[in-house]
């Protein structure tokens, strides 16, 4: 069989294409590709775009310019480094438009007219309708479950035993759920979140704590205009009862209910409501503050008896509570392990024989709080600014010791309920 110019540029065109079809990704050294880290954006622009632009123009220069006798090893190479970098920007049609580009060459008929077309119909067909339908299918082809069997049963009940008008705070994400299963009012949801709320100057008491900063509202005219999300937000941060229990009466409206959400969700969003809560409209920017979730690493047995229970945090960094019992009480310490160093922790909240303990351990290094699980397999270390915010109070502790917000019910240990008492 004669072999070609044009015939190789056909073979390289369709093992490209099957592979991109194939959704292959290249292995090296026990490392997918797609694993290094590379830019999402640059500025507001995808970096794989601005790659797919700059790598043709320098195809172009390459193939127009540089002088080579075997032009089948230069389109080789193109292709070969083209399919790495494609399956490493997870982009791989590239690989396919390279390959056309290589088969118009080979034909001795450089037509980059046709290659421009591709590109312009590449950028501008593709990207805003195939590039949806990839991630569409990237969601079908990995189904989840969007609503977990704790949130069903917590909207059900809330439908069939709270009043039809009660509004149900919490934050945005589980808005829609509510309105739509349990059929309640919300204060806002994915739709109203960067929504504006406006009240009568007249109905509410600016001498409240909601009108103690001024960065929380403005008034126009007759109108108290204020951020449906910054209250939420603040509800969820603030140390002061007192503080969210004025903001949630703005939104209670006309009924005699109102209840409080705290989900399990919301720990992991902690530094979106921490950020929105602490935003200050002249940076342009708030603070965030994270929990830190620690599974159980190891259990070792000390040399006086004791028990020390790991949790690694990586890198040589561990939170070690030692449990050891003395004059028949137990004695929990928790430490931060960095290297060779423990440095005590402030607090520390666990299960006893059914029986919740708080300990506080004077001349602690670290500030904040080791809330451990009652199985002692998990933890939650609380950094200082969280540990005393309404979340934390109300969804670790029950909202024990609060004057305003009641425990209604808990289900799964994902979702608790409180009801609003107001005056």
């Amino acid at each position: 069989m004669k072999i070609t110019d044009e015939g190789v540029a056909s073979a390289l065109l369709w093992l490209v294409s099957v592979i991109y079809l194939a959704g292959f990704t290249v292995p090296i050294a026990g490392l997918k590709i797609s694993q290094f880290p590379l830019p999402v954006t640059i500025g507001a622009i995808p970096f794989r775009w601005l790659f797919l632009v700059f790598y043709s123009i320098a195809l172009f220069f390459l193939f127009s310019w540089v002088e080579i006798k075997n032009k089948n090893i230069l389109a080789g190479l193109v292709v070969f480094f083209s399919l790495l970098l494609s399956v490493l920007l997870d982009y791989k049609l590239v690989i396919v438009l390279l390959a056309l580009g290589a088969y118009f060459h080979y034909k001795k008929k450089p037509q980059w007219d046709k290659i421009l077309v591709i590109l312009i119909l590449f950028f501008f067909i593709y990207i805003p309708t195939v590039a949806s339908f990839d991630q569409s299918y990237v969601i079908a082809a990995n189904p989840r479950a969007i609503l977990t069997p704790s949130w069903w049963t917590a909207l059900n009940w809330i439908k069939n035993n709270t009043e039809e008008c009660a509004v149900v705070a919490t934050y945005w994400d589980p808005g829609h759920f509510i309105t739509g299963i349990a059929r309640r009012p919300v204060v806002y949801d994915g739709g109203t979140q960067n929504a504006l709320a406006q009240f009568n100057k007249s109905s509410v008491d600016l001498n409240s704590k909601a009108f103690q900063d001024p960065t929380m509202f403005t008034i126009e005219g007759n109108t108290v205009v204020r951020s449906r999300m910054k209250d939420m937000a603040t509800t969820l941060f603030t140390d002061d009862e007192e503080l969210a229990y004025d903001i949630l009466k703005l939104y209670r409206g006309n009924c005699s209910e109102m209840y409080y959400l705290a989900s399990w969700d919301l720990i992991g969003k902690s530094q979106w409501w921490s950020y929105f809560s602490t935003w200050e409209p002249n940076k342009a920017t708030g603070n965030k503050y994270f929990y830190i979730p620690l599974q159980l690493s190891m259990k070792k047995e000390g040399e006086d008896g004791s028990t020390n229970y790991v949790f690694s945090l990586g890198q040589n960094q561990a939170i070690v509570i030692n449990e050891k019992t003395a004059g028949g009480q137990t004695i929990m310490t928790p430490v931060l392990k960095q290297g060779p160093s423990f440095t005590k922790i402030s607090k520390l909240f666990y299960f006893e024989n059914g029986k919740a303990f708080m300990q506080q351990y004077q001349g602690a290094e670290v500030e904040g709080m080791v809330w451990l699980d009652p199985s002692k397999q998990s933890l939650f270390f609380i950094p200082k600014e969280l540990e005393n915010s309404m979340f934390t109070r109300l969804f670790f502790f029950q909202g024990q010791g609060l004057k305003h917000f009641e425990f209604v019910n808990n289900w799964g240990g994902e979702v608790k309920l409180f009801k609003v008492k107001f005056d």
